[in-house]
């Protein structure tokens, strides 16, 4: 396993919660100059988290003495309220290496340790820093991380993990790539598999409707659709299907068909009486991005507008201007690209050689 994981348990109170009741009566700060063991002295043999050591009666009435009648809730070792521990941890291993409590029990009246405290330490160096050197391990290795009080949550503070108590689902990608092993750390390919190799998304991915309410989102490309969708196949293919994409014998731009529009470009996306183009039409997204047009589009698409033989409202040159004095180079590199519009090389020859 690699270093600690930044974990913070979701839901559970015990983080940061005093380790006495202010009920119990008892005030640390009144006994600040006592040697901690000297009341706790289990704490050197103790082994497990649970294990509460509170000193017993006995301890305190060697300066405390107990009034006679029977204890009441004042008297006595005082309550402890720290719940049970989802850590794997024992006080002798810390006490025999001597480190002090108050590094661990900070203030006068000492609370349990953050994870921050504990990774001060367990760095690698220092302490070991595999994660199940306190986190309880499935027989996998994987850890534990269904616990009564919450799930066992990175918060992205160790390690640059990703934070885990936001939108993860949707973010986790860029995070996934770039350390698989540390996803390993929790979770088992079958959680993987549950989304990128099913057809069937969860709702949290991608809502009942979502083929509905889909098309801002896909516009945006947020979140990314080539994460796990092909655009050349997957989306052509439905959008073909639904009568909103290019289909054999059809324009190749959309027309409406009645009431329904079947538009899968904005107004002004392509001009068919040759007019000047708005700031909405393809020329500008073309010259920005042309992988993403070709993603739906064929060469033949393009030519229907773009060759000597179109109309001539719709024939529009895709090359710069002046293009004329230097098109023998282009013509000379890859002469397949220009028969593509210009036909034959006889017409090709007219304009350029």
């Amino acid at each position: 396993m690699r270093a600690l994981l930044a974990l913070a348990l979701v839901g559970v109170a015990w983080a940061a919660s005093p380790v006495y009741a202010p009920t119990a009566r008892f005030n640390h700060t009144a006994h600040a100059g006592q040697d901690c063991v000297a009341c706790h002295a289990g704490a050197a043999a103790s082994v497990r988290a649970g294990e509460r050591d509170r000193p017993p009666e006995s301890v305190c009435a060697g300066c405390h003495p107990t009034p006679p009648g029977p204890p009441g809730p004042a008297s006595g070792a005082p309550a402890s309220l720290a719940p049970a521990p989802a850590i794997v941890f024992g006080h002798r291993p810390h006490v025999a290496r001597g480190i002090p409590c108050a590094r661990c029990h900070p203030g006068d009246e000492p609370t349990l340790p953050t994870m921050d405290t504990c990774t001060a330490c367990h760095d690698g160096r220092a302490a070991p820093a595999r994660c199940d050197t306190c986190h309880p391990a499935l027989p996998d290795s994987r850890l534990r991380t269904a616990l009564p009080g919450g799930p066992l949550l990175p918060t992205g503070r160790v390690g640059g993990l990703l934070d885990h108590r936001g939108d993860v689902v949707r973010t986790h990608g860029p995070a996934a790539r770039a350390d698989r092993a540390g996803c390993a750390e929790c979770h088992a390919e079958a959680t993987c598999a549950r989304c990128h190799a099913s057809t069937l998304r969860p709702v949290e991915v991608h809502a009942a409707d979502y083929v509905l309410t889909h098309p801002p989102e896909a516009r945006r490309d947020d979140p990314r659709c080539g994460t796990c969708h092909r655009a050349a196949t997957f989306c052509v293919d439905c959008h073909q299907r639904s009568g909103l994409g290019t289909v054999p014998g059809e324009p190749g731009f959309y027309r409406d068909r009645g009431a329904v529009s079947t538009r899968f470009h904005p107004p002004g996306w392509v001009d068919f009486e040759g007019g000047a183009p708005g700031a909405q039409h393809h020329r500008f997204e073309a010259r920005r991005n042309l992988r993403a047009c070709v993603g739906c589009h064929e060469e033949s698409t393009c030519v229907t507008c773009h060759s000597p033989g179109a109309t001539a409202a719709l024939r529009a040159s895709p090359h710069p201007p002046g293009f004329r004095r230097h098109c023998g180079r282009a013509r000379a590199a890859n002469e397949r690209g220009c028969l593509k519009c210009h036909g034959s090389r006889d017409d090709l020859d007219r304009v350029c050689r």
